[in-house]
C-alpha cells in the first residue's frame, strides 16, 4: 500500500485499513461483504465496521440488498468533498495556530541548533528561508536539489535581494547550467546543501551514502557565532568554484556578509564607479548600536591573514568597517549598504 495513499486516508479519518478497503473496491468494485472479505483478507465481521465508518465518511456508497453491494465514491467526487473539506480545516488550524500567543522565556537561550528528521520538512524550510530573505541570499546544492527553488530565486532577485548560488556537479547529477535563472551563479564539486538568508538563519544537510540518496537529517542554525563560520565556508567555495554567471547587482543595495559585499565593492571600483557605503553596528568595544557612513576609500581582503574590511572617508575621520566579530578595525558591521557616490 503506498503511503502517501494510506496518509491521505488517516487525514480523512479513515486510516489504513480504510484506505485498503476504498482501493480495492476502486479496483474490482462494487463487491459484496463476502467478497470484498476474500479481496482484502479483512475478517467479515471487521470488515462490516469499516464499512459503516467509510460510508458515514462518504467515501463508500451502498446498494441494499440481499447481499448489499459496495463501491468506492469516484475519485472526482472524493476530490471535490474532501479537498474542499481539508482545506477548509487547513486554513482554519493554521488560524488557530498563528493566533497562539507566544510567551516570552528569559530563562532559555534566544538562539540554537535544530535537528530536522523529514526531508519534506527540510526542503519546506528551504523555501521558507529563501522567500523571508531581505538582503543576501547564500545557497549551494546539486542541480537536483536547486531545482525546483529557481523561480523563487529569480523573483527574489528582482525585488532586489542579493544572490549567491553553487551548482554542485555529483557522480549521476550534473551541473546544468542552463537551468541557471539568477545573476551570480558558480560551479564546484561535491558538497553539503546549504541556504544562508540575511544571516539570521543557516539550513544545512549532508548525504552520507550515496548521491541520490536523500539526508537523514538536516539542521536549523539560528546560532550567530556558527553561521559565521558557515558563511566563511560559503564564501571559501565561492572563491575557488568556476564562474557559470557573474553579474554585479544594481546599486543601491544591501548585505549582510561582509566579504561578499566586499568582493562586489572591489569589482565595482575598478570600473572606476564611486562608492558610498552605509553601515550599521558598533564600535569596537562599545555595545551600544549606531550608524557609520563615508565614502569608500579602499577595500582590504586578505584572506591569507584573515583581513576583510572597509576604509571609509568620513566627517569624523577615516574608520575601518569590519564585520561583526572586527577587532583590529574601529567598527563592527552586522549590515552593509553599498551605493554609487556622485558629485
Amino acid at each position: 500500500m503506498d503511503e502517501d495513499v494510506v496518509e491521505f486516508f488517516r487525514a480523512l479519518g479513515a486510516g489504513r485499513l480504510g484506505a485498503k478497503i476504498y482501493c480495492a473496491l476502486l479496483a474490482s468494485g462494487p463487491l459484496s461483504l463476502s467478497k470484498l472479505s476474500e479481496e482484502t483478507g479483512i475478517v467479515a465481521p471487521q470488515l462490516h465496521q469499516y464499512l459503516r465508518r467509510l460510508i458515514a465518511l462518504g467515501l463508500i456508497e451502498v446498494s441494499r440488498g440481499k447481499p448489499n453491494v459496495y463501491r468506492a465514491v469516484p475519485l472526482n467526487v472524493l476530490e471535490a468533498v474532501y479537498g474542499e473539506k481539508l482545506e477548509r480545516v487547513r486554513e482554519r488550524a493554521l488560524k488557530k495556530l498563528s493566533s497562539i500567543p507566544k510567551r516570552a522565556r528569559l530563562d532559555e537561550r534566544e538562539y540554537g541548533v535544530f535537528v530536522v528528521r523529514s526531508w519534506r520538512t527540510f526542503r519546506s524550510r528551504v523555501l521558507e528561508a529563501i522567500r523571508s530573505a531581505s538582503y543576501d541570499l547564500l545557497m549551494c546544492g546539486d542541480s537536483a536539489f536547486i531545482r525546483a527553488y529557481w523561480d523563487e530565486l529569480k523573483r527574489k532577485e528582482e525585488e532586489g535581494t542579493n544572490l549567491y548560488v553553487i551548482l554542485y556537479e555529483v557522480p549521476g547529477i550534473p551541473a546544468n547550467e542552463n537551468e541557471a535563472k539568477t545573476s551570480r551563479v558558480r560551479k564546484a564539486v561535491s558538497g553539503d546543501f546549504m541556504v544562508i538568508s540575511d544571516s539570521r538563519i543557516a539550513l544545512v544537510a549532508q548525504r552520507r551514502i550515496g548521491p541520490r540518496d536523500t539526508p537523514e537529517y538536516g539542521l536549523a542554525v539560528e546560532e550567530p557565532v556558527l553561521i559565521d563560520y558557515l558563511q566563511h565556508e560559503f564564501f571559501h567555495r565561492w572563491q575557488r568554484s568556476s564562474v557559470v554567471r557573474d553579474r554585479l547587482p544594481r546599486l543601491p543595495t544591501t548585505y549582510t556578509v561582509l566579504r561578499l559585499a566586499l568582493v562586489d565593492a572591489k569589482k565595482l571600483l575598478s570600473e572606476g564607479k564611486r562608492l558610498r557605503v552605509t553601515a550599521y553596528g558598533r564600535f569596537v568595544g562599545a555595545k551600544s548600536e549606531t550608524v557609520v557612513e563615508g565614502l569608500v576609500a579602499g577595500v582590504t581582503l586578505d584572506q591569507t591573514a584573515g583581513i576583510a574590511h572597509f576604509t571609509l572617508e568620513t566627517p569624523a575621520g577615516t574608520i575601518r568597517v569590519g564585520g561583526p566579530d572586527a577587532i583590529v578595525e574601529e567598527f563592527a558591521a552586522h549590515k552593509i549598504e553599498l551605493r554609487e557616490a556622485y558629485g
